[in-house]
This record gives C-alpha cells, structure tokens and sequence, in this order.
C-alpha cells in the first residue's frame, strides 16, 4: 500500500495530490477518507469539499479552466469515504490525481482532514 496522504489541508480554491499505479499492477485500488473542519467562514455548516480523482489528460483541462469530466467526482460535502478501483497501464506507470476543490471559494479556505491509500497487489 502507499498511503500517500495523511494530514490537514487548507484549501483555498484546490489542492492536488498525484500518486502512481505501477505497470500491470492487478487490482489497484484507492480508498480514503476526508472530514472538513468547521470555520468561522463557515459557520453554517454548508458542504465545504468536493473530491477528484483525474488521469493526466483530465488533470490538464483542469488546470487550464477547460470544462472535464473527472474519473471519479463526490458531491460537495463536510465528509466522506471513497473506494474507487483504478486501472494499470500495461507498459509504463498510470498517473493519477488525487483533487480536493473548496466548494466554497467566496468564504476563506476549507480546513480538511485527509487519509488516502492506494494499493497494488
């Protein structure tokens, strides 16, 4: 397992975290789970995060403002888990990103707790 996150985000607009799924690994999977900190920015309580989870190709339209549909989206939320089975590339490693994006942008940076692992047999 790589359990490449654990830790407290801010997230201002979107924080991102790329990871990489060996050449034929055999069931590659991720799982995690988030939890946004209550803030005075956000005393109501209002879904604060939405999770992604984007190959390279999905990543760059991202970034650059294009419109993209993301492997896998959450609905915006406070909290969550996520198992999602990712797919191996058969020659060269798979990239993939791993996207925290504040819902709620105009109100200061979401405070998130984050635990994610991803596995290869």
């Amino acid at each position: 397992p790589n359990h490449f996150l654990h830790r407290r985000l801010s997230v201002k607009t979107y924080e991102f975290f790329k990871f990489e799924v060996p050449p034929r690994a055999s069931r590659p999977e991720l799982e995690g789970r988030f939890q946004s900190i209550a803030t005075r920015q956000n005393p109501d309580g209002d879904p604060c995060v939405e999770v992604l989870l984007m190959n390279d190709e999905q990543f760059a339209r991202f970034v650059n403002n294009r419109p993209v549909v993301a492997t896998f989206t959450s609905t915006p939320s406070n909290s969550g888990e996520i198992y999602w089975k990712l797919s191996a590339a058969v020659g060269k490693p798979r990239k993939y990103y791993l996207v925290f994006r504040n819902s709620l942008e105009g109100h200061g940076p979401s405070i998130v707790d984050a635990d994610f692992t991803a596995s290869f047999d």
